[in-house]
């Protein structure tokens, strides 16, 4: 499965990192190589992606909180880093096999996978403050109904966790649309135990977030 977009699409988010609350837009367009071109940005924080088939072939990265900005680009056996990582110039290869799936922005990025009939993915994702690949999977479980803005939304609920014993100590619960098999809810920590709590939140409608924005 490539991209279902024939359009460019634009998401909000409300996102609880903590005590800290910031919106999230991500603008969605699809290329004519077939891949899904994402753009996100926040107050703290812009990203850019290339992604198909469950993967991401591209990321840029630029952090407005920290000393961070950097790129990194998927060939068949390895992803390539180049940048500025917490403040210190960090340039290396990881190897990976042509099999493996590298996911990054999950939200958007899972879409082939949630409109599939597959229940499980294992994949690697890259951790900006350890440096390195962590070995994830996400695990379809009973499909449900949110209520957002007074709308009932068709959904799936989507454990997120570690593979192997990790998954004892590590979890977060996703919902994602069954229409669009875009993320509506993130509940769950921003990153290791004793982390901040992470809340993620799909706007609908965006009216104040487009307000907000401009």
């Amino acid at each position: 499965m490539l991209t279902h977009l024939s359009a460019q699409e634009t998401l909000f988010y409300q996102e609880t990192r903590g005590k800290i609350v910031t919106q999230n837009i991500w603008v969605l367009t699809p290329t004519e190589s077939n891949y899904l071109h994402i753009e996100g940005n926040n107050a703290v924080e812009y990203a850019s992606f290339l992604v198909k088939n469950n993967n991401t072939y591209y990321w840029q990265e630029r952090r407005f909180d920290s000393d961070t900005q950097f790129e990194m680009t998927r060939t068949n056996d390895y992803i390539q880093i180049d940048g500025i990582v917490h403040g210190q110039k960090f340039n290396k290869q990881y190897p990976i096999d042509s099999t493996n799936h590298w996911i990054q922005a999950l939200g958007v990025s899972l879409a082939p996978f949630i409109l599939s009939d597959q229940d499980q993915l294992v994949f690697q994702l890259f951790s900006i403050k350890e440096k390195k690949f962590l070995e994830m999977q996400v695990i379809k479980k009973e499909p449900t109904v949110l209520m957002i803005d007074s709308q009932e939304i068709p959904a799936v609920t989507v454990w997120f966790t570690p593979t192997g014993w990790k998954s004892r100590f590590w979890k977060a619960i996703l919902h994602f649309s069954t229409e669009t098999g875009y993320i509506l809810r993130y509940d769950g920590l921003a990153g290791k135990p004793g982390s901040d709590k992470l809340y993620i939140e799909w706007l609908n409608p965006p009216k104040e977030a487009i307000s907000q924005s401009q």
